[in-house]
């Protein structure tokens, strides 16, 4: 591939990257609305905080409630992004193309680490850690995953 095509797949496989993040927090949201609505619900208030905080805007949403989407997408990423190492691509631009295209645009290091931030700064340091080890851990486990089942 010529640096051009290259240049234009890194884009669009990145462009469809951050598509996948939205939807997938999209969804993610949906589905804790959906489990907050019924009336008896142990997590219905916190569910109701972080809708309220999300219409807010993001900053607010992320201060309403821990960043469960965000660690959703971010071990997706790194699970795609062990499969592929895994699976040997053989080729370096597929390596670009997926890795720093697709799974760069579907993970948000940059994100995750204004969540720490913003937690932090308000002195939830449970939080700040629990944000910073999950991504870590569960990240490592399903790139660790990707990479044995690629292999």
């Amino acid at each position: 591939m010529n640096g051009l095509w290259l240049a234009v797949a890194v884009g669009g496989a990145g462009a469809l990257g951050a598509l996948g993040r939205v939807l997938l927090d999209d969804a993610w949201t949906a589905w804790r609305a959906r489990r907050a609505d019924a009336p008896d619900a142990p997590a219905a208030r916190g569910a109701r905080a972080g809708r309220a905080g999300r219409a807010a805007g993001p900053a607010a949403g992320r201060a309403a409630g821990w960043p469960w989407a965000l660690l959703v997408v971010n071990v997706v990423g790194a699970f795609v992004l062990g499969l592929a190492w895994g699976l040997h691509l053989s080729h370096p631009d597929w390596a670009a193309v997926l890795g720093a295209g697709f799974c760069g645009g579907l993970t948000t290091l940059s994100t995750w680490a204004v969540a720490i931030a913003g937690a932090v700064r308000e002195r939830r340091w449970g939080t700040a850690m629990s944000v910073f080890l999950s991504h870590l851990l569960l990240g490592g486990l399903a790139a660790w995953a990707g990479l044995a089942l690629g292999a």
